[in-house]
């Protein structure tokens, strides 16, 4: 099997995802992975499928008749040799950071920035702004994560002073914890 990284993007609408995921079903490819979000009503979504070289040609090619009739766009890109995490998934521990506040310019650059800066791995990000006017309010969830090891408490400290300096509130949880 050999793994192929897929990025479909367009305007909006039911029945992308069960057409998209439709070609991969019938040629047995296998979603490994998949991430998809609308962000201000254009559809995007990323996945990694598992699939024979000779099916690969027949998947691009519905796919891509799919992007036309759809007004859609499909990037392809091979992954060479298997994939492999940096660590195994048992030697790291998942976090969960919230962010809520009001809006403002630089929040995701802060947050990332101060995870960077201790070269921990942000594997998810979904951010939005709620409501409207001056009750529009911006909330942000991302995950990381960190060698089993990793010590939490400083950074927590150094997130509480980023959230008084962003005026936003800002919380550092074990992924862990909000599972019981």
């Amino acid at each position: 099997m050999k793994h192929q990284l897929l990025v479909i993007t367009g305007k909006d609408r039911p029945g992308i995802i069960h057409a998209a995921t439709r070609i991969l079903y019938r040629a047995g490819a296998n979603l490994e992975d998949i991430r998809m979000s609308i962000l201000e009503g254009q559809f995007a979504m990323m996945l990694i499928a598992a699939m024979t070289p000779a099916k690969r040609r027949g998947v691009l090619g519905a796919l891509c008749r799919l992007a036309k009739s759809w007004k859609l766009t499909v990037f392809d890109c091979g992954l060479p040799g298997h994939l492999r995490l940096s660590q195994p998934r048992s030697n790291l521990n998942t976090y969960l950071v919230r962010v809520i506040g009001r809006d403002k310019t630089g929040i995701v650059y802060h947050v990332s920035r101060l995870l960077a800066r201790r070269k921990l791995n942000i594997q998810s990000l979904e951010s939005r702004l709620i409501g409207s006017g001056k009750s529009r309010i911006y909330t942000m969830l991302l995950e990381f994560c960190a060698p089993k090891h990793f010590k939490l408490q400083p950074l927590h400290g150094a997130m509480l002073r980023l959230g008084k300096k962003l005026k936003v509130e800002i919380h550092i949880s074990s992924a862990a914890t909000q599972l019981l």
